[in-house]
């Protein structure tokens, strides 16, 4: 639990600041910021496997709600500004934020598949 206190704090403060005003979640020092804390989930997913599934359910909701604001804000620019909205940089940034968030169910799943797979 220790390990994952720095990150679910920062997660925490920014899933706080969000709930305040969602805008805040497109700032790219906050995307940038989730990126760096999923990776550090991913990793140590891959290290625990299963046993990674109570830090998943701190997070998993306000994830899944990360990836759809960063969904419907890439969506959106891409209506408004056409393909030449994909090579912009905030755009490239949510991207990847969501990549991110896909690569930690991957590698969950993965992980905690049934025991007689291993």
């Amino acid at each position: 639990a220790q390990l994952m206190q720095l990150p679910n704090q920062t997660w925490r403060v920014i899933m706080d600041q969000a709930g305040k005003n969602v805008e805040s979640l497109v700032q790219p020092s906050t995307i940038k910021e989730i990126i760096k804390i999923l990776k550090v989930n991913n990793r140590v997913c891959h290290a625990v496997g299963s046993l990674f599934t109570n830090q998943l359910q701190t997070f998993f909701l306000d994830m899944l709600n990360v990836y759809k604001v960063y969904s419907e804000r890439i969506s959106a620019a891409i209506a408004q500004q056409g393909a030449i909205a994909t090579q912009m940089s905030l755009t490239r940034t949510m991207r990847s934020a969501k990549k991110e968030v896909l690569r930690l169910l991957i590698v969950f799943i993965d992980k905690s598949g049934p025991p007689e797979a291993e």
